[in-house]
């Protein structure tokens, strides 16, 4: 009977090691999937709303969601954007709607999901 006990013990401390190991690794990789979104600009021409951005392409992208606020808090998804295009190697992006007149002052905000649906949200600009 010592021998299983101690067996038992030598695995469940092993796998207690190895849960250990993978969530470390685990972190590690969710600080290494950060990719950077550059350049985001929110303006408003002719009644059309036009919001672009770049990344540093660092980070395999599935797809952008297009957030707004009316209050800069709660925030709605307003589109989707695909992500980069195999066949090019550029990482721009962008999304436009037509804007009524009289709108609100409005926040925009870029949340990023990797192929790995990790997700990321950029800083918050306003319009």
């Amino acid at each position: 009977m010592n021998i299983i006990r101690k067996i038992i013990i030598g695995l469940l401390l092993a796998i207690a090691a190895y849960n250990s190991q993978a969530q470390t690794n685990n972190n590690q990789a969710q600080i290494n999937n950060n990719i950077n979104i550059t350049k985001l600009t929110a303006n408003e021409k002719d009644n059309k709303l036009s919001i672009k951005w770049s990344t540093d392409g660092k980070v395999a992208t599935n797809y952008f969601e297009v957030q707004q606020s009316e209050d800069g808090t709660e925030f709605r998804t307003i589109a989707l954007v695909l992500g980069p295009d195999p066949c090019s190697n550029e990482d721009d992006y962008k999304y436009s709607q037509k804007v009524k007149k009289g709108s609100k002052a409005a926040y925009f905000r870029i949340k990023h999901v990797d192929t790995n649906w990790n997700e990321q949200l950029s800083k918050i600009i306003q319009l």
